[in-house]
């Protein structure tokens, strides 16, 4: 199923839910999550743009982090939720949802001029359903990459995590 930027952006609207290995640690932070899914080349980097996340993941501290890295300098970007499925081609990258129930659209940024950025995320802010102690969701950013040769579109790899108190 090959789907576009935009449709994506749309269905993030439209719905409101919710070998891996250890998602490496941002710069001067420790990694919590579970990677998963795959990043594919972008106009910036050849190995595609990274998602991490850290802080934690307890309900109570609410203080996650996700840190993106390789994107195209100064593009629009979207932090994505939902639950983990199969991987399945995304315009110039791939997603990893199962979309039904569908996914939903969280944070968005414009890179730095070096690629980077950085997301926090407040859990009393999140869309209907709020997580839950033993909930798994996998976040995935989707962004623009206008001097792409393909669809001007990628995403990162996915960061699965699971919710503690």
């Amino acid at each position: 199923m090959k789907t576009s930027f935009l449709s994506t952006f749309l269905l993030a609207s439209a719905f409101a839910t919710a070998g891996a290995v250890p998602a490496a640690a941002p710069p001067g932070g420790s990694g919590v999550g579970t990677s998963v899914c795959t990043a594919a080349p972008n106009s910036f980097s050849p190995t595609g743009a990274t998602l991490t996340a850290s802080g934690s993941t307890s309900l109570t501290a609410s203080s996650l982090t996700f840190d993106v890295a390789a994107v195209p300098p100064g593009e629009l970007g979207l932090l994505l939720v939902g639950f983990d499925g199969p991987q399945f081609p995304f315009n110039d990258g791939f997603l990893c949802y199962d979309l039904n129930p569908g996914v939903a659209r969280l944070n968005r940024y414009i890179a730095s001029p070096t690629g980077d950025a950085s997301l926090a995320l407040n859990f009393a802010s999140l869309p209907a359903p709020v997580p839950v102690v033993g909930a798994t969701w996998t976040f995935t950013v989707i962004y623009r990459d206008c001097l792409s040769t393909g669809a001007m579109a990628n995403s990162t790899n996915g960061v699965e995590l699971t919710f503690t108190p």
